[in-house]
């Protein structure tokens, strides 16, 4: 079974990025509940507690973890109706910074799936994904765009 499980969360991420890739954000959308909070951390390198270095110059720089730290800024904190309104502008073709249209690609790898002993159909995933992305007025091609660790629960 958690063979199946795995391939199964694997085929729905592979399918989320196509159709992020194909710009298909209201098919995309209805991948969510209506109670969905989509956030993304900034990212921060941390010293660690064991430096030297920080010790000296700033000691309340120091973070045991490198982890997504809720308090701190985040580059995406959306709901629901939030991401609607997101794709409601990208509709009106009024988006000034997706005119044309960037060209992306969504590469997932290192899929972990934890099956739920309380719900046996819950599963908690955790992803790498690597976003690059185009635009015709830039003609180097696509470029990295946004390394990101993901964590998420489906039932």
């Amino acid at each position: 079974m958690a063979d199946e499980a795995r391939r199964d969360v694997e085929q729905f991420l592979y399918w989320e990025a196509r159709l992020l890739d194909e710009r298909r954000f209201h098919e995309w959308l209805e991948l969510f509940t209506d109670d969905v909070r989509y956030w993304m951390a900034s990212r921060n390198n941390r010293y660690p507690q064991s430096s030297k270095a920080i010790t000296v110059l700033a000691p309340d720089r120091r973070r045991e973890a490198d982890l997504d730290i809720e308090e701190e800024m985040a580059i995406l904190d959306e709901t629901k109706v939030t991401l609607e309104g997101r794709i409601a502008r990208l509709d009106t073709g009024m988006a000034w910074g997706e005119d044309p249209p960037s060209r992306t690609r969504h590469i997932i790898s290192n899929v972990e799936v934890e099956t739920g002993d309380t719900a046996p159909r819950a599963v908690r995933v955790h992803s790498c994904q690597l976003s690059m992305s185009s635009c015709s007025k830039v003609p180097e091609g696509l470029k990295p765009r946004t390394p990101a660790r993901r964590s998420a629960s489906f039932i």
